[in-house]
């Protein structure tokens, strides 16, 4: 190689050099980028620039950033002690079998203090990356774990302390609060709805409204529709045990009858299986499935019996079902004065797979209640919940499917009832 040829390689590659560090990385590049981190990373980066600030802030990179994080879903564990409530988000499909998790490992964890008259296991659900805390007081609270803010929202003026429902609309990309009137007030008042946003007020949804009052504070939100179960009026002045359908876009009712063989008078457990409605009975192990709402079709093929031996050989683990991922995997969870254990169940692989999560609050004495966690399973079926101790952090619940949401809910405000 001559000298010459030598220099000019030397210039070709102190301009690449050159251009690798200091030429900016295409904006298409770095939204991609951007796009795969998580929440977490995300707010704590828009300090990075105002580029970033204004890039991570746009409707359609939120909207976007949503849609990453449904294909990769989280595990939320909650405790409370008032009036804080602690959660832990875990990933919902990669945990290895038999995997003890701590806190340090690919968890991460946040808090949202919640007012006095909240009990400390409150009835909460996550909707499209929010979470709505159902307590029966003059106020409903809404929060986003993914940006740590949330906003207190108060009642309808004319309504007592009946349920409220958080429901999403996924065609108009928006959020609705839904209150039921209590059992004394549903042939007078109600039902209210609020769309969250600027400026917008609590609502009485007219016409052709099924009279009804809510039964319980838990609900589901699936593809649009809310469901919960509630007692409606028949003829005026018949009451029947019923399961009540909101359309979150449209505003409509509808009742659906229970399965037939269900039973009537009995706690039952509202699931969300593979986009579906899908009911299981506390004395029973059989799933059904909302096939046809038009129809109010039910199908029960599936048995939750739990293959014991391979779930714990001991015995000494008694696993309670709480819900399902959106893979069709059922999750048990059972939990003990040391760690919580959460089992996946897959009925048509007929398979499981296990593991155990042991949080701060188990090795903390100041701050976290002293000895050992007490725990609280009264949401779950079949388990009576042990006595709120004021010093100890108590067990909530585990709720699957949660993904991380950037929208903001600054703005949102509530006036009067108009």
């Amino acid at each position: 190689m001559q000298v010459g040829d030598e220099g000019e390689k030397t210039i070709e590659i102190h301009k690449v050099t050159k251009s690798l560090y200091y030429d900016p990385i295409p904006l298409d590049v770095t939204r991609e980028i951007l796009l795969r981190l998580p929440a977490k990373s995300l707010v704590r980066f828009r300090c990075v620039s105002k580029l970033w600030s204004s890039l991570t802030t746009e409707p359609d990179f939120i909207k976007s950033f949503t849609t990453f994080s449904s294909s990769r879903p989280r595990l939320l564990l909650s405790f409370g002690k008032k009036p804080t409530r602690l959660f832990f988000s875990l990933p919902q499909h990669e945990i290895p079998d038999d995997k003890c998790l701590s806190q340090n490992e690919d968890v991460s964890s946040n808090y949202v203090d919640l007012p006095e008259n909240y009990g400390c296991t409150s009835t909460f659900e996550s909707v499209h990356g929010l979470i709505s805390f159902n307590e029966q007081c003059n106020h409903i609270v809404v929060w986003n774990p993914s940006i740590s803010q949330h906003v207190t929202i108060p009642k309808p003026e004319d309504s007592r302390h009946g349920p409220r429902y958080l429901g999403y609309d996924p065609f108009g990309d928006t959020y609705k609060l839904l209150c039921i009137p209590h059992a004394a007030e549903h042939r007078d008042y109600g039902p209210w709805v609020l769309t969250l946003g600027a400026e917008e007020s609590w609502r009485i949804i007219e016409g052709g409204t099924p009279k009804h009052y809510g039964l319980t504070v838990s609900w589901k939100c699936i593809s649009g529709v809310m469901y919960y179960e509630a007692y409606a009026d028949i003829n005026g002045y018949m009451e029947i045990r019923t399961i009540m359908s909101f359309n979150v876009r449209f505003e409509t009712f509808k009742p659906i009858n229970f399965p037939c063989c269900a039973d009537y008078f009995g706690e039952h457990h509202l699931l969300s299986y593979n986009g579906r409605l899908a009911l299981v009975c506390s004395l029973d192990t059989k799933l059904w499935i909302l096939e046809d709402e038009k129809e109010e079709k039910w199908v029960c093929n599936i048995d939750l019996h739990l293959p014991t031996r391979r779930t714990d050989p001991t015995g000494k683990i008694n696993y309670q079902l709480n819900d399902a991922t959106v893979t069709g995997e059922f999750i048990y969870v059972a939990v003990d004065d040391k760690e919580v254990h959460i089992l996946y169940y897959d009925p048509k692989k007929n398979s499981t797979r296990s593991f155990k999560f042991e949080g701060s609050m188990y090795k903390e004495s100041e701050g976290f209640g002293g000895e050992a966690c007490k725990f609280n399973t009264g949401c779950l079926p079949n388990l009576k919940g042990l006595a709120y101790l004021k010093s100890s952090w108590m067990f909530a619940r585990c709720l699957p499917n949660h993904i991380e949401n950037l929208i903001s809910l600054k703005n949102i405000t509530c006036s009067k009832l108009v």
